[in-house]
């Protein structure tokens, strides 16, 4: 497990100093927020980040259903849509023998781009108009987590 964490941690210091790097290069100052994992707590990250003249910010741990919007409910939703893409499809009997092998079967190639349109299918739907007040409360619910009682004019 401790190699695991020193190659993860590597990784991490890779991505700051090669990535992260040139994308705030023309700021003084900046906060990145993270969110507790192994990499990011340890202190070959965290001297990486302050070499960039960066802070870390730490979210509080295990609770990043409240302050980031992908694990606050975006990213169950995305999924289930893909997953309901995916059962439609299946639907016809052609395709369902198709994926499950009873002719011939899909390469994995073929697999995983039948994926990415289900996927990008799912991510249209899921942008789309119909989905506004579900984003919006989202982010409604990250804006609030400090218990404040403000609420933002949605119009």
């Amino acid at each position: 497990l401790s190699r695991w964490c020193a190659a993860i941690s590597k990784f991490s210091c890779e991505w700051v100093n090669k990535t992260l790097k040139d994308e705030v290069n023309d700021l003084d100052h900046f906060a990145l927020f993270c969110d507790n994992l192994t990499a990011q707590v340890s202190s070959q990250f965290k001297e990486s980040v302050s070499d960039q003249s960066e802070v870390c910010w730490y979210g509080l741990l295990n609770a990043t259903d409240l302050w980031q919007p992908v694990d606050s409910g975006y990213a169950e939703l995305l999924k289930r849509l893909i997953n309901q893409k995916f059962h439609a499809w299946l639907d016809s009997d052609e395709n369902a023998d198709h994926w499950y092998g009873n002719v011939d079967s899909f390469s994995a190639k073929e697999r995983h781009i039948l994926i990415t349109h289900w996927a990008g299918d799912a991510y249209d739907q899921l942008v789309s108009p119909d989905y506004d007040t579900f984003c919006w409360r989202l982010w409604e619910k990250l804006i609030m987590a400090d218990g404040s009682e403000d609420r933002q004019d949605s119009t």
